[in-house]
């Protein structure tokens, strides 16, 4: 699993998956380069090939409270549809 923007994933070390809540409402991760405050959240992003025009995104997001560990995923697959 990994965050990202565009087209580019990173692997998550430490933090960097971490949700930051900026200024304007907007959750984005660490990299966003737009500071803000640190959320209990975590988000990563997996991308998978599945075939040549399938691709499979799974999206997780997770958080501890009172030490109660909680997620949520979906996932999609992406063809093209041109």
């Amino acid at each position: 699993m990994g965050y990202g923007s565009g087209s580019s994933l990173f692997q998550c070390t430490g933090n960097a998956c971490k949700l930051y809540l900026l200024a304007n409402g907007v959750y984005a991760t660490e990299r966003s380069g737009q500071g803000g405050i640190i959320t209990r959240f975590a988000r990563t992003i997996q991308a998978t090939d599945v075939s040549p025009n399938d691709e499979r995104i799974v999206s997780k997001v997770s958080w501890d409270f009172h030490g109660i560990p909680y997620s949520v995923t979906i996932s999609n697959h992406l063809t093209p549809w041109q």
